[in-house]
């Protein structure tokens, strides 16, 4: 009897110690105390540059456009004229009949004037936009665009974002298009200032007048048109163009009877890069909205870098033709000690400009 109890207040008790040990192995498991991360170079520096890449790439999208009349009776030196979603079979000959089509309406859904820009493409130097009523200009003067004014009178197109143009245009200016002309656009479609050229009637081709229309869902078009242009694209219409589909020799008087006008989609291009303007800098719009901190501290909290480690990125044009001057930091007031390891990965990328216009240039990140 007696032997029988002390062996079993020998099980109680190596049952309790063996409870004990569990339990404070579990603590340690799940709650690491004292135990700091280790984190190495490469991830520190993955960490860093997927954050950067999210914060500040966007894409543009260039479709060509080329429009022309459906015979020589709509040739027209300055005609309005509105895209619509319709197309058509240019080999009809008889009773034809335009159908919807969800291409153009596809690219354009949530996108408004802020997020589309139209250019106007010359077949040579000596060509130019059309000319609106009075000789009023139907293309824009890029040195007359004031993005900061823009947005000032349009809160609602505008964010934080947008107002960081107007600050780093000077930068990228030798790098903007011309040609930039004007344009509407309603739940019918896009309407814009054409000129309608007449084709060779001999070789059966017509003359296509060529445009290119750049969007993306960032806003990139920061003109506001004048109010005697605005009237005059939203009161005028002198034709309406549909998709033309497939091939027929031109000109295509049954067509015309539906269509005056003949309007086809070139191949759509995506081009990626890096908007300058996103380049945190103490801009609110990059603290998340429960962040009480400074802009780089709240980066350190939604890109998931340590608070014990430190960061810089350094964005620099490349020596390559006549670049820019671009040579930005962040964060300014951050610098490593002399005596500390640092650690660099450089790579180049590319500027994207909001005229779709790609600047080489040099990324460096620094942590330490």
């Amino acid at each position: 009897m007696l032997n029988k109890k002390g062996i079993g207040n020998e099980i109680d008790w190596i049952i309790g110690i063996g409870l004990f040990m569990l339990s404070t192995v579990f603590i340690f498991i799940i709650f690491k105390p004292g135990i700091q991360k280790v984190y190495d170079s490469e991830t520190l520096l993955d960490i860093i540059q997927e954050g950067f890449n999210q914060n500040t790439e966007f894409n543009i999208t260039n479709i060509p456009i080329f429009i022309y009349p459906s015979t020589t009776d709509y040739k027209k030196d300055l005609a309005v004229v509105l895209l619509t979603d319709k197309k058509i079979e240019l080999t009809c000959d008889k009773n034809c009949a335009s159908k919807e089509d969800s291409k153009v309406k596809d690219f354009f859904a949530n996108k408004g004037e802020p997020n589309i820009k139209i250019f106007f493409t010359k077949k040579n130097e000596n060509e130019n936009p059309p000319k609106g009523p009075g000789g009023l200009d139907g293309n824009i003067d890029k040195d007359k665009i004031d993005p900061k004014e823009f947005c000032k009178n349009n809160q609602n197109k505008c964010n934080e974002r947008d107002k960081k143009i107007g600050e780093n245009r000077d930068n990228v200016k030798e790098f903007l298009k011309g040609d930039q002309i004007l344009y509407l656009k309603d739940n019918t479609g896009l309407k814009l200032p054409v000129r309608l050229s007449d084709g060779d009637a001999n070789k059966r081709i017509p003359i296509k007048t060529k445009y290119l229309v750049t969007a993306s869902d960032k806003n990139i078009n920061f003109y506001e048109t004048p109010g005697n242009l605005k009237d005059w694209l939203k009161n005028s219409l002198d034709f309406k163009a549909c998709l033309g589909v497939g091939q027929a020799p031109w000109p295509y008087p049954e067509v015309a009877k539906v269509c005056p006008v003949i309007y086809e989609i070139g191949v759509p291009e995506t081009i990626e890069g890096i908007d300058l303007a996103a380049f945190p800098d103490n801009n609110p719009q990059f603290k998340p909205k429960d962040c009480q901190t400074t802009t780089y501290d709240c980066l350190k909290e939604k890109w998931k870098f340590p608070l014990s480690k430190e960061f810089k990125i350094k964005i620099q044009s490349l020596p390559i033709g006549k670049p820019p001057n671009i040579d930005q930091s962040f964060p300014d007031e951050i610098s490593p000690p002399s005596n500390i390891n640092i650690f660099v990965r450089q790579f180049n990328s590319f500027l994207l400009t909001e005229d779709g216009t790609r600047i080489p240039v040099k990324i460096t990140i620094s942590t330490w």
